[in-house]
């Protein structure tokens, strides 16, 4: 039987996630800003000095991308596993004394959990 799950577990779990990937999030955010600011800043320089700034800018976004692909491989990795995990979950349930008014035929291995 499929338990439903509460709005305050389900925000907690989004909040818990993007806490969790927010480090990720800052370094692609600066890498991407570091690296148009490297793009469009030599306008001024010479050509040279602006075509190596830009060249640098580009390896900046380069990896600021595959950060960010990674990022969302193990982001897709983590929910696909916290979702089979929670499928999976198997709850103990005690089987109850008062089912039966007569104990005495009941092995000690009829009183262990069941799942």
């Amino acid at each position: 039987m499929a338990h439903s799950v509460s709005i305050d577990e389900a925000v907690e779990y989004g909040i818990t996630f993007l806490r969790g990937i927010a480090k990720y999030l800052a370094v692609i955010i600066m890498l991407d800003i570091v690296g148009f600011i490297l793009i469009y800043s030599g306008w001024w320089l010479p050509t040279s000095i602006a075509a190596v700034l830009a060249l640098i800018g580009v390896l900046f976004i380069i990896a600021s991308f595959v950060i960010g692909f990674a990022l969302s491989i193990g982001a897709g990795y983590k929910l696909w596993a916290d979702i089979l995990l929670r499928s999976r979950r198997k709850e103990e349930v005690l089987v109850p004394l008062e089912t039966t008014k007569d104990t005495s035929e009941w092995a000690d291995d009829d009183y262990k959990k069941t799942t």
